[in-house]
């Protein structure tokens, strides 16, 4: 009866050293750098960030900061070029847009996820018109597509833009 416990004891042993084994910590060994946690042993950048070049984990909006020189065509105003420039916003993907249409004296605001923007609909300082759209960015160059509203009268155009980072 001793052999048969033993005997027992040592097969269901076994059979949890080898479980164990199975389930081997893939992360124990790697250290991650900043703004990256790992995963299956793979060092994955939070939320809001993504490698570089360097492999470093950078948020996401970083590659939107800059000046600009836009390039925009309007249905109703035509086309124009002016300067404007993206500023880091309150939130890891959140960035403020300067002199948006060259009209906006408030910054408008963008909301960042991977290559893309989106500027939710939001009016200008002075209430007259409104301005919603959406855009992706490719190297140095952030293509959009917006309307900009008149609010008093609902009348809208739209306006297809390249803004070229300095």
């Amino acid at each position: 009866m001793k052999i048969n416990h033993f005997l027992i004891s040592a097969c269901f042993f076994s059979i949890l050293l080898v479980l164990s084994a199975c389930n081997e910590d893939k992360c124990k060994n790697v250290v991650c750098q900043t703004n990256a946690n790992c995963m299956d042993g793979d060092c994955i950048c939070d939320q809001g960030f993504e490698k570089d070049a360097q492999d470093s984990c950078v948020l996401v909006r970083d590659k939107f900061i800059g000046t600009y020189q836009a390039n925009e065509n309007c249905n109703g105003s035509g086309n124009s070029s002016y300067a404007l420039s993206i500023i880091a916003g309150n939130s890891n993907q959140e960035v403020l847009i300067n002199n948006f249409w060259n009209y906006f004296s408030n910054r408008v605001v963008g909301t960042i996820s991977e290559n893309s923007i989106t500027i939710p609909a939001q009016n200008s300082s002075d209430d007259i018109f409104s301005v919603e759209g959406n855009g992706t960015i490719n190297g140095n160059a952030l293509t959009l597509n917006f309307t900009i509203t008149e609010i008093s009268t609902g009348e809208s155009e739209t306006c297809n833009a390249t803004w070229n980072k300095n």
